[in-house]
C-alpha cells in the first residue's frame, strides 16, 4: 500500500526542509516502502525557496486530495505569518 504524504510549502520555505525528509522517504523507497510525495501550496504552481530558488509542481490542498502524513516545511517568515488563509480554508 502507497503511503501519500504531503509537504506544506510557501514562498520562502527552506528547502532543506522539503528536500530532506523527501530523499528519507525516497531512500526508504528503496527498502519496499512505497511513499507518494505531493508538494502542496496556497495556490498551487510554484513557490521560491529562501535561498530564491524555485520549487515547481505544488498543487492546492483540494487537488492534493486526501493524505496521509502532513509535514509543514520550516522558514523563517513562518514567526511572521504563521498560516496560509486559503490554505487552512480547505
Amino acid at each position: 500500500m502507497t503511503h501519500r504524504v504531503g509537504f506544506v510549502v510557501f514562498d520562502g520555505v527552506t528547502l532543506l526542509d522539503v528536500s530532506g525528509p523527501a530523499e528519507v522517504l525516497h531512500q526508504a523507497g528503496r527498502l519496499g516502502h512505497r511513499y507518494d510525495l505531493v508538494l502542496v501550496s496556497a495556490r498551487g504552481g510554484g513557490v521560491r525557496t529562501s535561498t530564491g530558488m524555485p520549487l515547481s509542481g505544488t498543487v492546492t490542498a483540494a487537488e492534493a486530495g486526501p493524505v496521509d502524513t502532513l509535514l509543514v516545511a520550516g522558514g523563517d517568515r513562518l514567526a511572521e505569518r504563521p498560516a496560509e488563509e486559503e490554505l487552512l480554508a480547505t
